[in-house]
């Protein structure tokens, strides 16, 4: 009995661990940094890894209240799930800093979900 809650403890731990991405997106550091013209060619490596992406809002979609983005340069999707007061902020022309895990990377495609709003001040180092 007691190897047996050992067992399923240790299950429920890698699976949070494993399988969870809020820990990532709160408190891991992005594996890359890119600003928004560089994610597509040099992005693809860092596919299912928290990046940070510099750019501009083109673009702020609230219609679906379900799946509320902002978009940026380059076909940049950063999808904020149902947090639409969270969109509201975003103005069209601002500079944003976006941490977030990168699922699609493709020219005109780039999908970040989820993401968050970084500190502009954080440090910012992009690859090249």
């Amino acid at each position: 009995m007691k190897n047996g809650f050992l067992i399923i403890g240790a299950l429920l731990l890698v699976t949070v661990f494993w399988g969870c991405q809020g820990l990532n997106m709160d408190y891991g550091k992005p594996a890359a940094q890119f600003l928004e013209e560089d994610v597509a060619e040099l992005g693809k490596n860092y596919l299912r890894k928290k990046i940070t992406i510099k750019g501009v809002v083109t673009r702020v979609d609230v219609s679906p209240p379900k799946d509320v983005s902002i978009f940026l340069g380059h076909g940049i999707e950063c999808d904020l799930g149902d947090v639409v007061n969270a969109a509201k902020h975003f103005s069209i022309g601002k500079t944003v800093y976006m941490d977030g895990i990168l699922r699609k990377c493709e020219p005109g495609t780039i999908l970040l979900e989820p993401v968050l709003e970084r500190d502009p001040k954080a440090p910012f180092n992009p690859k090249k």
